[in-house]
């Protein structure tokens, strides 16, 4: 039977924290894995006016995603969008809050 060695176990232990690192999902891989959001999400197309992101936070207040995503997706179609109005309505569905 083999002697136990505290810096064997040590090591094993160690290097089973760094395997759980690498596997997407756990926690351990979301906090290595989490930069500055800025870093990973950079704006698309820069920042928006106060005004109009007051307007947003009123909306998202006042309705519920499934609504949000259903509207954006009609103003999207009849500005003939018809791919984006599609893809937003299906998302719509599954955010559906009455189900």
């Amino acid at each position: 039977m083999k002697k136990f060695n505290i810096h064997d176990w040590k090591n094993k232990q160690l290097s089973e924290q760094i395997k759980a690192q690498d596997v997407p999902g756990t926690a351990a891989f979301m906090g290595k894995n989490m930069g500055s959001s800025k870093e990973k999400y950079p704006s698309p197309q820069g920042s928006i006016s106060d005004g109009d992101r007051f307007a947003l936070q009123k909306i998202i207040s006042n309705y519920d995603l499934e609504t949000i995503l259903f509207n954006i997706g009609e103003i999207a179609g009849r500005s003939g969008m018809s791919d984006e109005e599609y893809e937003l309505k299906r998302m719509a569905r599954i955010f559906r809050t009455d189900v």
